[in-house]
């Protein structure tokens, strides 16, 4: 029996042993591929026919004498007709090269090589998923404020944090004053109202404050930390580990003292370092 390879074509002859063996699956010996032999089965090519000679031909001439050209009609008959029935049984005898079918592999020698790719497969995943965590550890809390705990938890080890957002646009000053104290000259109090239009908690801004003069010129600039300017009462104040709250707002009193600088005027910014 013969069958063709599917991916190169080539005809291998086959026999009932091998293809009873793996359920006709069966192994290219030219380009490996595997393939069931069954759903390409072939017939055994027919042997070429047997060379059958022309009769020879006669030409009949009119009257009363037939001339028979015999020996002109065998030598035509051998140039025309003969020779090129020979080149198309030469051509009919030439068969497709064979090669024997290779059974495949025992399925659990298989089985044992694969499960080494199996398990680094899986180490790789585990891998690029850590590293991912690791990466998008802030955008992960974000999203998933449940899950702050549990990355700070696997940041420790790590010796890395898992520090709030910084959305510098959503924060914004709504009021502002800077009065002095009548009762302690030199002494000033910066009343500030700031608003988060985040939807998410984020990190504490930094407040910058500039004292200015009668001409407008820069006297001092000076910088607090969530720590100077929230409020230290208690039940009013805000964690600073909590983080300012989404779609929040807190009321700042600062006190200051500026001594003998003859500040008239202040401009008041928030930014993140």
């Amino acid at each position: 029996m013969l069958t063709c390879c599917p991916s190169c074509a080539t005809h291998f002859r086959v026999t009932p042993a091998q293809l009873k063996a793996r359920a006709g699956t069966v192994r290219c010996g030219q380009c490996n591929f595997v393939f069931n032999a069954l759903e390409t089965l072939l017939d055994e090519p027919p042997s070429p026919p047997a060379e059958i000679s022309p009769m020879p031909t006669s030409r009949e001439e009119t009257g009363d004498v037939f001339d028979i050209w015999i020996g002109e009609a065998e030598t035509w008959t051998d140039n025309k007709v003969v020779e090129p029935a020979r080149k198309h049984a030469a051509k009919t005898d030439a068969q497709p090269e064979v090669y024997p079918a290779e059974p495949l592999q025992d399925e659990a020698t298989a089985k044992v090589r694969r499960w080494p790719w199996a398990l680094g497969s899986m180490i790789a995943v585990l891998g690029l998923l850590t590293q991912a965590t690791y990466y998008y550890r802030v955008e992960l809390a974000v999203l998933r404020p449940d899950w702050r705990s549990a990355l700070q938890a696997a940041c420790k080890p790590l010796h890395c944090e898992v520090p709030r957002p910084r959305s510098i646009d959503t924060l914004g000053i709504d009021t502002s004053d800077l009065h002095p104290e009548p009762q302690h000259p030199g002494h000033l109090t910066l009343t500030a109202t700031l608003r988060s239009k985040a939807a998410y908690a984020q990190e504490w801004p930094l407040l910058e404050l500039t004292l200015t003069d009668v001409a407008d010129h820069t006297l001092a600039v000076k910088h607090f930390a969530a720590g100077d300017y929230l409020p230290r009462d208690k039940d009013k104040g805000q964690p600073i580990e909590a983080g300012f709250p989404a779609n929040g707002e807190i009321a700042v009193a600062l006190p200051l003292d500026v001594g003998d600088l003859p500040a008239v005027g202040y401009r008041l910014y928030v930014f993140y370092p």
